[in-house]
This record gives C-alpha cells, sequence and structure tokens, in this order.
C-alpha cells in the first residue's frame, strides 16, 4: 500500500482502531500504534498540504508540531498542547464547509480526528480515502461505527504485517 502524491482536492483520513473497536486507549490513539502504524502514518502527512483534526483531539494529542498546517474544527477557544505549533489555526465552521473550502480550492487534507468528526466527514460524503489500521491491542474508548464507513466506502487493499491489518477504503 504505497503512498503516491495524491491528486489535488483529495480529502483522506486515518484512524487506527483497537482489536474491539475502540479508536483510544487511556484517552489517546497512540497506545493502539505500532512502529509499523507510525511510519505508515508520517508517509501519509507527508502527502498531505492540510491536517485537519477537532478539538477534543487537539486537546488529547500531540500536536504541538505538525509538517504542514493544522486546523483544528472546534467551537471552543480550547486548543490543548496545539496552541504551541504555529502552523495551527481554528475553524469554528462545520466540518463540511471546511473541508469543501480545501477541495475547492485544490488542497490535499488529512483528516486525524476522532470517531465524531470523522463519522460527520464520511456521512457528507465528503472522505475520498480512508486508510485504516487494524490493531491487535485492545482499546478502552471512543468505538468507531465501522457500518458508517461500509455503507459509501469499498475496501481497495490489504496488508498484514505483524498480525496488523492496513486497509485503504475508497468512496464508492
Amino acid at each position: 500500500m504505497g503512498l503516491e502524491k495524491p491528486r489535488t482536492g483529495l480529502i483522506m483520513a486515518n484512524l487506527v482502531l483497537g482489536s474491539n473497536g475502540a479508536s483510544t486507549l487511556g484517552g489517546r490513539s497512540a497506545p493502539l500504534s505500532s512502529g509499523i502504524d507510525r511510519g505508515r502514518f508520517h508517509a501519509l502527512r507527508g502527502s498531505a498540504d492540510y491536517i485537519v483534526i477537532g478539538g477534543n483531539t487537539a486537546r488529547c494529542e500531540p500536536y504541538e508540531k505538525t509538517p504542514c498546517p493544522l486546523i483544528i474544527a472546534t467551537r471552543t477557544m480550547e486548543m490543548g498542547r496545539a496552541r504551541e505549533n504555529p502552523l495551527a489555526q481554528m475553524d469554528s465552521r462545520p466540518i463540511e464547509t471546511i473541508l469543501s473550502e480545501l477541495r475547492a480550492d485544490g488542497q490535499r487534507a488529512l483528516i486525524e480526528a476522532g470517531v465524531s468528526l470523522l463519522h460527520i466527514a464520511i456521512q457528507t460524503g465528503l472522505v475520498d480515502e480512508f486508510y485504516l489500521t487494524l490493531s491487535t491491542v485492545e482499546g478502552d474508548g471512543n468505538f468507531f461505527n465501522r457500518n458508517v464507513l461500509e455503507e459509501s466506502f469499498a475496501l481497495t487493499s490489504e496488508e498484514i504485517l505483524s498480525h496488523e491489518r492496513f486497509q485503504l477504503w475508497t468512496k464508492r
């Protein structure tokens, strides 16, 4: 599943899920992620013009530094550690407005948000590619509804390494 430079206006999403469908362990996604997953994650980030996260992700995950501009879709002024990121900007508009604007401007965006924001982005039809890692570690919170993904996406490729599944889902 090599990453090529995506076409312009492409909206991608990335998520790691525990063996039980949870997207966090102890409030963070990192404990579910392996070294192989982290390498893929950073390669995917390298293909993006913008990273988009939600407010909860900004407050729970380490976003002090990103390789490209970071958009925090949030209605609150609390940014967590992301406030230290000189490339971070808050945007209180709905996620579908933010993503539509990025697409119209020909920008490649990577959504690294939590389950709630991802469900909305998927259901609005704005995500083109969804990179999913299925970990062998059991998580404890923020469960992802795979039915939301399977309704609009088809599994394009899957690679199994060290008992983890790395999947690419594309919009039908």
